[in-house]
C-alpha cells in the first residue's frame, strides 16, 4: 500500500492553483482554457473514471457538481499514487462514500475521533454556521502560529482553484478534520550513537614543489636524452630527445640527475648539460 504524506498532497493541491472550472467537457486539463461556472472539472472526470472501473470512491459520478470536496480528495488520491483503499483509510470513507458534500465528509472524521478547532498542515477545513450546514471545504497549506492565522488551497472557491487565510477566530471556519496521513519521512535514517567517534585525520596538503628553469646545453648538433629513469643503462627508457637551447622546468634533482617537464614530457635529464 503506498504512503501518503501531508507534505506531498499540500504540493499537489497548491500546484493546482489557478484551475478554473470549465463551461463544458472540454479542455479540462487546461488551467484557464474553456472557463465558465457550469463546474467540469479533470477532478471529477478523474475520480468518475475510477467510479466506472469499480474503484468507488464517491457513490456516483460528480461531473458538472459542486467541486471543493472533489478537488480536495482528488489531491490525496494523487498523493496515494491512486491507491483507493489508502486513499479511503487516510480520509476515513467507506466504499460509495458521500464525502463529495461538506457535511458528510466531515461526519466521517468525527465518527473515526479526527476532528478538532486547530488548523494543522493538511487538514481539511470545513466552513459554515453548523455541522449540519457546512458548504465549503478546503486544505491546509500553511500555518503562521505568531500571527494566529493559516492559508488554504481551495477548489471551486470564485468557479477556480485558489488560496486564501483566515484568522484562527474566524466565525465562518467550523472546524477541521484530521485525514490519517503517514509520519513524514526523516532526512537521513536514524544512527546508533558510537561509543567513541574518532576524528578522521586531515589529509597532509603538500605544497607544489617549486620549480627552476634550465637551458640545454650541448654542442651545436647534439642533443640531450629525456629518460623514465635517472640512467643511462639503456635506450629504452629514453622518452624524447631535447636539441640545444631548449627550456626544461626542474622540480626537483637526485645526484647528477634532475626531473622535470620538457613541452609535454617528464622525465629525467643530466645536469651536467643543464645550464
Amino acid at each position: 500500500m503506498a504512503n501518503c504524506y501531508a507534505a506531498k498532497c499540500i504540493t499537489i493541491f497548491k500546484d493546482q492553483d489557478g484551475y478554473y472550472e470549465k463551461a463544458s467537457n472540454k479542455d479540462l486539463d487546461s488551467k484557464t482554457a474553456n472557463k465558465g461556472s457550469n463546474n467540469y472539472t479533470k477532478f471529477a472526470r478523474d475520480l468518475d473514471k475510477e467510479f466506472d472501473k469499480g474503484n468507488h470512491i464517491f457513490n456516483g459520478h460528480k461531473q458538472a457538481a459542486p467541486w471543493c470536496a472533489t478537488s480536495f480528495t482528488w489531491a490525496v488520491w494523487q498523493a496515494c499514487e491512486k491507491d483507493i483503499a489508502k486513499l479511503r483509510t487516510v480520509l476515513c470513507i467507506p466504499k460509495d462514500s458521500l464525502s463529495a458534500s461538506c457535511r458528510y465528509a466531515y461526519g466521517y472524521y468525527k465518527k473515526a475521533k479526527r476532528v478538532g478547532k486547530e488548523p494543522r498542515l493538511g487538514a481539511q477545513v470545513f466552513f459554515g454556521d453548523s455541522e449540519s450546514a457546512l458548504k465549503h471545504t478546503g486544505m491546509v497549506i500553511a500555518i503562521d502560529d505568531k500571527k494566529k492565522k493559516f492559508t488554504t488551497q481551495e477548489g471551486n472557491a470564485g468557479n477556480k482553484c485558489t488560496h486564501k487565510t483566515y484568522s484562527f477566530s474566524d466565525k465562518n471556519v467550523f472546524g477541521f478534520g484530521y485525514p490519517k496521513y503517514d509520519a513524514e519521512p526523516t532526512a537521513e535514517p536514524d544512527q546508533k550513537p558510537e561509543a567513541e567517534v574518532k576524528e578522521e585525520p586531515k589529509p597532509e596538503v603538500k605544497a607544489e614543489p617549486k620549480t627552476k628553469t634550465y637551458t640545454v646545453n650541448v654542442k651545436a648538433g647534439h642533443i640531450l636524452r629525456l629518460r623514465s629513469e635517472p640512467n643511462t643503462k639503456n635506450d629504452k627508457n629514453i622518452i624524447t630527445k631535447m636539441p640545444k637551447g631548449s627550456k626544461f622546468e626542474v622540480s626537483k634533482t637526485s645526484g647528477n640527475w634532475a626531473y622535470g617537464k620538457y613541452r609535454s614530457y617528464t622525465g629525467w635529464a643530466s645536469l651536467d648539460y643543464l645550464k
